[in-house]
């Protein structure tokens, strides 16, 4: 069994996610989104997620600003989640299942039910798709 978890920790390193053993906020709708930052320059976090626990809004919003180290970036529904990074050179952690606009230079908040359309200054990008089921307080994901 320890091999197991071994494997399965050294898998969500090689990626640069994690999620943390349940923390004080089991039990409760929302879960704490934390980003480690492991280059050497700040990385702008775009997040999509419910609007509210149970709600079928979707909320997206930007520019959290996380220079190296970590910082929390709030409490969010649990289930699907969602976020896009990218540095001032471009490097960026994006996906393909989900797509939302974002706004550069930003910031920007807005929330929809899928009907929402790109406003001008906006421009789609794919987010990085994760779950974080009901039984963990927190999320941390490291960008390398």
């Amino acid at each position: 069994m320890a091999a197991v978890k071994w494997i399965l920790c050294m898998v969500c390193m090689s990626v640069g996610i994690g999620i943390s053993a349940p923390a004080q906020a089991q039990g409760l709708p929302y879960f704490i989104f934390r980003v480690c930052n492991q280059t050497a320059e700040n990385i702008f976090v775009a997040i999509l997620s419910r609007a509210d626990a149970g709600s079928s809004a979707w909320r997206t919003h930007g520019w959290y600003t996380v220079t190296p180290g970590c910082l929390d970036l709030g409490g969010y529904p649990h289930g699907q989640f969602y976020f896009y990074g990218v540095t001032e050179r471009g490097t960026y952690w994006g996906g393909n299942t989900m797509t939302a606009c974002v706004a550069f230079p930003g910031p920007f908040d807005h929330t929809n039910e899928g009907n929402y359309q790109c406003q001008a200054g906006e421009q789609i990008r794919g987010f990085v798709e994760i779950y974080v089921g009901p039984e963990y307080g927190s999320y941390v994901t490291t960008l390398q």
